[in-house]
This record gives structure tokens, sequence and C-alpha cells, in this order.
């Protein structure tokens, strides 16, 4: 990892990342109408998947909202939860 260092400015603090987190899956045929969704606790982590883009911040109810989605794309699916500083685990 490269470090920048700014002149004139303190060094900033380590911090431990904290990483993105499922809270819900989203099961739906109309992804436009966020009130017909049915919920549902995710059986994946984001580890699971090998792609993962961040849709929207603060889409519902202060979650996230994640399009994840395999390589060869058969698996796809929305995922409602927290970003947070963005690291897999």
């Amino acid at each position: 990892m490269t470090k920048v260092t700014i002149l004139g400015q303190p060094e900033p603090e380590q911090k431990e990342l904290k990483p993105m987190r499922f809270n819900w899956m989203l099961n739906t045929v109309d992804f436009f109408n966020i009130h017909d969704c049915k919920f549902t606790e995710p059986t994946t982590k984001p580890k699971d998947w090998d792609n993962i883009t961040l849709l929207y911040r603060n889409f519902f109810n202060d979650f996230d909202l994640f399009f994840c989605w395999n390589n060869n794309r058969d698996v796809r699916v929305l995922m409602l939860g927290y970003f947070n500083d963005g690291v897999v685990e």
C-alpha cells in the first residue's frame, strides 16, 4: 500500500475498516416498487459473491441497495444492508 502524506496536515488516524453487511434479500418481480417487495434474511455473505455493485446509499430506511451476481450471471440478487467502508470479509 502506498503511504500518502499531506504537508501541513497531521497524519490521519489509522482506523479499522468496517466491512459491508447484508441485512435483507429482496424477493420480487417488480424492483421499482419497494413496497411490494418481500424481504427475507440473506443466505449469503458479501464474500460469497464474485461481484457486488453498490446501487444506492440510503435507499430504504437507511439501508443501502446492492446488486450481487456471480461471474456467469446465472445467480443475481438485490440486497439491502450497509456499505460501511466497502470492505468484503
